[in-house]
C-alpha cells in the first residue's frame, strides 16, 4: 500500500527535516502526486514556529543562492549591533 498524502502534526526546528521527510513520500515505485499537510493550531506556538521556520528557509535559501535576504529580521539588527558594539569598545 502506498499513501500520496502525508500530514505532519508537529514541526521540527530545521526545515531541512520537513524536506526529508517529505522526500520519503516520493520514494521508487510512487506514481501518484504527494500532497503534505502541515496541521497547525491557530494563536499557539505553532504558527510562531512555522514563522521561524520560513526565515530559516529564506536565510538557508539565500547563502546558497548567493543572495542577500531583502529584509532583516529584529534577532538580526540587534546581532549587528552587537558585533558593532563589541568592535567599538575593542578599538578604543
Amino acid at each position: 500500500m502506498r499513501a500520496s498524502n502525508v500530514a505532519f502534526v508537529e514541526l521540527d526546528w530545521t526545515p531541512a527535516r520537513h524536506d526529508q521527510a517529505e522526500d520519503r513520500c516520493h520514494r521508487i515505485g510512487q506514481q501518484d502526486a504527494v500532497t503534505a499537510y502541515y496541521l497547525l493550531a491557530s494563536e499557539t506556538i505553532d504558527e510562531q514556529m512555522a514563522s521561524v521556520l520560513q526565515r530559516k528557509r529564506a536565510v538557508i535559501d539565500a547563502v546558497t543562492d548567493g543572495h542577500r535576504l531583502a529584509d532583516t529580521s529584529a534577532p538580526d539588527a540587534a546581532s549587528r549591533r552587537s558585533r558593532a558594539s563589541r568592535r567599538a569598545g575593542a578599538a578604543s
